[in-house]
């Protein structure tokens, strides 16, 4: 609608959703700390911190903090503008339906419950069924606990806010019923949900990734329980019950990382609040012990700033272009068809769909179906890309996937095994495109 160009949108967003999710964040933990010491160093934690994966890096093993985004509030700014949102309505969810408790709302309330509910489960519809799981579990707790104490169940926290959680549910389980029905019925997504598989890491690369805060969170369960800070529970329930779905036996696994950073932080600062009240009197020994903590949570994305320096630096081919590839896919975005099929090498297959729309036989390694054959076939395809002997299974390839076009660039030439650079463009390919090292060449239908 703006008209403007795709890479300021996308960093747009990602700016506009970071802010929201500080202020998210903000808005969560001053609930919990009342005490402006702990609400800092959360926050601080909560936006800049991560694990310990950083230690692995001279063995070459790439640790969950690295890269599950969606687990930590920093790593999600950096890379995706929709995760950012998702756990910023995630904790708004948890907030409204299980913390700050209302006996009673406004109808704007209502429907804002019921808009964010229909918006996370289309952004991240397992960061909502946790909600909902942490929703079930906080209602069983508190009836649990009327009954031991024989009071009425029909009254006091989440039990009369009960419109709040049925306009929740109505925003989001459609969402839900209709992804899950239409996964197993659409042959397309059907096919992509075979090979959506995202197993979580193993045990020690989890516990290293959210250490050392795991670690300090754990004291924090039992000062909570012993203290009966009951506004603490869901937070506890959040911390256990996330790896239990994390571990769980199914083929997506992963997904059920989304956010779980934030109750680590929470805990562990709990933890670090209660031991700074006993150590009045060796603020010396405390104050060390976190600042080694402070640089233990922090390194991991210094790291990360650091890598993406060198990635500019070094013009690393993953995050850059060439100005011929440039001026081609702009060519494509003004001159071909929207619903375009273009051939192109693995690597320049991802470039296409961002930067103009256009469709490819193989472009991201998860979101393409039939993922592994589909870049076999495209890599086997220019290999033998100029070779007059193979040209009949070429031209056979070509017209069976219904490819428009073929960009032509140096990613390509790595491929090929013909260097030569010995086209049959006579009757197959005309050349529509040309600018130094790129060619983009029209199927002859």
């Amino acid at each position: 609608m703006l008209n403007i160009p795709l890479i300021m949108t996308y960093h747009l967003a990602r700016g506009i959703c970071s802010v929201i999710l500080v202020w998210a964040l903000s808005d969560f933990l001053e609930l919990f700390f009342k005490d402006k010491w702990a609400y800092r160093f959360a926050l601080l934690f909560a936006c800049f911190g991560a694990g310990m994966g950083w230690v692995l890096m001279p063995s070459g093993y790439v640790a969950s903090d690295f890269w599950v985004a969606e687990a930590y509030p920093f790593l999600s700014s950096l890379v995706n503008p929709h995760f950012c949102l998702g756990i910023s309505l995630m904790l708004w969810l948890i907030k409204v339906l299980i913390i700050d408790y209302q006996p009673t709302m406004d109808l704007s309330k209502y429907i804002y419950v019921s808009a964010a509910s229909l918006i996370l489960a289309l952004l991240a519809p397992f960061a909502y069924v946790m909600v909902i799981v942490l929703l079930v579990i906080s209602v069983a707790e508190n009836i649990i606990g009327r009954l031991k104490e024989k009071q009425s169940l029909f009254t006091g926290k989440l039990l009369t806010n009960d419109w709040a959680i049925f306009c929740s549910l109505l925003g989001g389980i459609p969402v839900i019923a209709y992804e899950l029905y239409v996964m197993n019925s659409d042959p397309l997504l059907k096919g992509w949900q075979a090979q959506n598989i995202t197993p979580s890491p193993p045990i020690w690369d989890f516990i290293l990734s959210f250490s050392p805060l795991l670690i300090l969170a754990i004291p924090a369960v039992v000062i909570v329980l012993r203290n009966k800070m009951n506004s603490w529970y869901p937070i506890i329930f959040w911390l256990i019950i996330g790896p239990i779905c994390i571990y769980f036996p199914w083929s997506l696994q992963r997904r059920f990382f989304f956010g779980y950073f934030i109750p680590v932080v929470m805990l562990a600062v709990l933890t670090l609040q209660y031991v700074r009240s006993k150590a009045i009197e060796k603020k010396l020994v405390f104050n060390s012990i976190l600042a080694i903590v402070i640089i233990c949570c922090i390194m991991t994305n210094m790291v990360l700033e650091l890598t993406t320096v060198y990635g500019i630096q070094a013009k690393d081919p993953l995050l850059f272009l060439t100005t011929s590839e440039s001026m081609a896919l702009s060519w494509i975005n003004e001159y071909t068809p929207p619903d375009a099929i273009i051939l192109a090498s693995p690597q320049m297959g991802m470039f296409i769909p961002a930067q103009t729309g256009r469709r490819v036989i193989y472009g991201h390694p998860f979101e393409t179906v039939n993922a592994e054959n589909r870049k076999s076939e495209v890599t086997a395809f220019f290999e033998e890309f100029g070779s007059e002997s193979a040209q009949p299974e070429l031209e056979a390839y070509l017209k069976s996937n219904g490819v428009e076009y073929i960009f032509w660039g140096r990613r390509e030439r790595l491929l090929c095994k013909n260097q030569e650079d010995v086209l049959f463009i006579d009757d197959l390919l005309n050349p529509v495109f040309k600018d130094n090292e790129v060619i983009v060449f029209q199927v002859v239908q």
